[in-house]
């Protein structure tokens, strides 16, 4: 009694036999202004029909419920806003929609999880790494500015999960130091073909040789995708611009 008493005053309680019939707790959180009907002057239509809804709801949630009521009163009296520019995050919190929400929590969690692993997994590719054989640089390359194009988008956008921009924020940090990796490890491919092998015996001037295939076998995809992309992402551009 003493429980139900504190988060619900106005709780009948027999003074001398301390007994209080079953609470009664209609709940208003999740009533929004989609759900109101205009009421017709006409009394000689039919009267509207109501639908009542008695469910039984425990203790936990009902001090819950009536925790966040109090605190969304207390901010719409600080913000002097009213329940209308609540009723979203409203029906979001409702008994319908409370576990889509932690659904959506779920997910977002395991989104960073998975982001996190593979970010890793592909620093710890890169991370003194000291060669190009058998990597495309030029592939790696345009991967970067696809990103970073993406990332710009996103940043201008006004309506972008917070999460969403996040892993973009990372990935795009990340493909920006591959795209440096790269650039330093094929100017020191350049001096060494220049120099003539770099004079580091057998294996060095072998693994050189891997490097400039992998480089020659990169730059003929590399040209070959680029003829025959280059009319398809033409016409997309003008179709664009046109419609």
């Amino acid at each position: 009694g003493a429980i139900l008493r504190r988060h619900s005053p106005t709780l009948d309680i027999h003074p001398s036999t301390r007994r209080y019939a079953p609470h009664f707790y209609v709940e208003e959180f999740a009533l929004l202004s989609k759900h109101a009907r205009p009421l017709s002057s006409d009394v000689t239509r039919p009267h509207p029909n109501i639908t009542v809804r008695v469910t039984p709801v425990g203790l936990g949630r009902f001090r819950l419920m009536q925790q966040v009521s109090m605190t969304f009163q207390v901010l719409q009296e600080m913000l002097g806003m009213g329940p209308e520019e609540f009723e979203e995050v409203r029906e979001l919190l409702s008994a319908d929609r409370i576990y889509r929400v932690v659904l959506m929590q779920v997910i977002g969690f395991l989104h960073i999880l998975f982001d996190f692993l593979a970010f890793k997994n592909d620093v710890g590719f890169w991370k003194g790494r000291e060669d190009l054989k058998g990597l495309s640089s030029r592939g790696i390359i345009a991967s970067a500015m696809q990103t970073l194009i993406i990332y710009l988008y996103l940043l201008d956008s006004d309506s972008i999960n917070s999460i969403i921009l996040m892993t973009y924020t990372v990935s795009t940090a990340l493909e920006l130091w591959k795209v440096a990796k790269v650039l330093a490890l094929r100017a020191r491919l350049a001096r060494n073909r220049r120099s003539g092998g770099g004079g580091g015996g057998g294996g060095a001037a072998s693994a050189d040789a891997t490097e400039e295939r992998s480089e020659r076998f990169d730059e003929v995809a590399t040209r070959t995708l680029t003829v025959a992309l280059s009319p398809l992402v033409a016409g997309w551009a003008l179709y664009a611009l046109v419609s």
